[in-house]
């Protein structure tokens, strides 16, 4: 009944607030990070539902991630593909009072083992400038903006340093990721850092939201140390359970690749909302 209650919050255009992002009241998100706007938005909407019946109360993103749905890299087909599941993401979320946690675009673009064919962000412009204004158009509410993932280059830093002021001013939640994804607080006025573990144990500071965006890490996390795979239940819960009893405001587990061909991931998700 639920499931019907959130299509019809959906068609309406019903917004629910999401909780409040604190220390010392951990929330869990979950994402399919990579692969999010390559099937159809009944997978996307499952996801969603599945989340919130396990007291998860955020969903994670690439805007522009490593995966093309289906590696059709800037094409029409690639811009209007990504616009549309991002559109309807964005509202879907609002039904169902979860928070939107999109990473706009990632400063290791074009890095060998990831998509070594692409160019690096310096070399994006249009990609680069299609995702902020899309995010920027489609609005606040319920919206966390990283804008950029594991800055490191200039181009990058410039980014963050023009689009944070920029979504404050508009209402957004910011948060900064330099420092290769390990920043040891925030940067150009982000409400928030993110950090990106490379082992379940990690100490990070207790004020960064905690992400699963490392390869060393989601081999630990994932069945079979496949990255793109499944994740498995008790490694997932325990790595939660940690840095909630640390008092970090955010746990996110996503995986990189992964495209569900056997249907969400529902024992991850489950995990996390067990933690």
């Amino acid at each position: 009944m639920n499931s019907i209650k959130y299509w019809l919050y959906e068609l309406l255009g019903i917004t629910k607030k999401p909780k409040p992002i604190r220390a010392n009241s951990t929330q869990f998100w979950y994402g399919r990070v990579n692969s999010w706007a390559c099937g159809k938005r009944s997978v996307l909407r499952k996801d969603l539902d599945l989340c919130v019946k396990n007291g998860l109360s955020g969903y994670a993103i690439e805007l522009v991630g490593w995966t093309d749905p289906p590696n059709t890299y800037r094409t029409p087909y690639y811009y209007d593909t990504v616009r549309e599941a991002y559109k309807y993401l964005v509202k879907a979320c609002r039904a169902r009072g979860l928070w939107l946690f999109v990473s706009v675009v990632n400063d290791n673009a074009g890095k060998s083992g990831k998509n070594p064919n692409n160019p690096t962000l310096d070399k994006q412009r249009d990609n680069v400038d299609f995702a902020f204004d899309l995010v920027e158009k489609c609005g606040s509410k319920n919206v966390i903006v990283q804008t950029v993932a594991e800055t490191h280059n200039a181009f990058a830093d410039d980014l963050d340093k023009k689009w944070i002021p920029r979504f404050n001013s508009k209402g957004f939640q910011t948060v900064y990721n330099g420092a290769f994804g390990s920043p040891s607080g925030t940067k150009y006025g982000a409400h928030f850092c993110a950090v990106h573990p490379s082992s379940d144990r990690r100490e990070e500071p207790k004020a960064a939201l905690i992400v699963s965006d490392h390869s060393l890490l989601l081999r630990q996390l994932c069945k079979g140390g496949n990255i793109n795979g499944m994740g498995e239940p008790s490694k997932i819960r325990a790595w939660a359970k940690h840095y909630q009893g640390k008092g970090n405001p955010v746990v996110c587990f996503y995986h990189y690749n992964y495209t569900g061909s056997s249907g969400s991931d529902k024992d991850a998700i489950r995990a996390m909302g067990a933690s």
